[in-house]
C-alpha cells in the first residue's frame, strides 16, 4: 500500500507561484501525494497532474457565513476533497464544528474526500 502525503500549503503560494512549483514538482517514487494550496490559488492548481484538495471546507451547504466555503462551490471549481480539523482553526482563529461535531453534511456532499488534521505548523 503506498504511503500518502498531503502538503498543506498554508498562507503560501498565490496562483502565480503555485503554476511555478507545478512546472518542478516530482513526487517521490512510490508516494501518493495531495496537494492543499491556499483558496486563491486552487483554480490554478486544479487541472494540474496531482490531486488538489481545499484547505478548509464549512458544513453548512450555504448561508451567511462570510468567508467560508461549502463543499459545493469546491466541486464546482474541480477540487477533489479537503482537510479538516486543523489545530489553528480550532483554537487560533476561532473555528468550531457544528452542534454534534463533525462536518456533516454539506462538508461530505458529492463524493469529496476528507484528510482529517490533527497536528499544526
Amino acid at each position: 500500500m503506498p504511503k500518502l502525503i498531503a502538503g498543506n500549503w498554508k498562507m503560501f503560494k498565490g496562483p502565480i507561484d503555485t503554476l511555478a512549483f507545478f512546472d518542478s514538482f516530482e513526487a517521490p517514487d512510490g508516494v501518493d501525494v495531495v496537494l492543499c494550496p491556499p483558496f486563491v490559488s486552487l483554480e490554478a492548481a486544479v487541472g494540474e497532474e496531482w490531486p488538489i484538495y481545499a484547505q478548509n471546507v464549512h458544513w453548512a451547504d450555504e448561508g451567511a457565513f462570510t468567508g467560508e466555503i461549502s463543499a459545493q462551490m469546491l466541486l464546482e471549481l474541480g477540487v477533489q476533497g479537503t482537510l479538516v480539523g486543523h489545530s489553528e482553526r480550532r483554537g487560533g482563529v476561532g473555528g468550531a464544528a457544528p452542534p454534534g461535531g463533525g462536518r456533516p453534511p454539506g462538508a461530505r456532499a458529492g463524493g469529496g474526500a476528507g484528510v482529517a488534521g490533527g497536528g499544526g505548523a
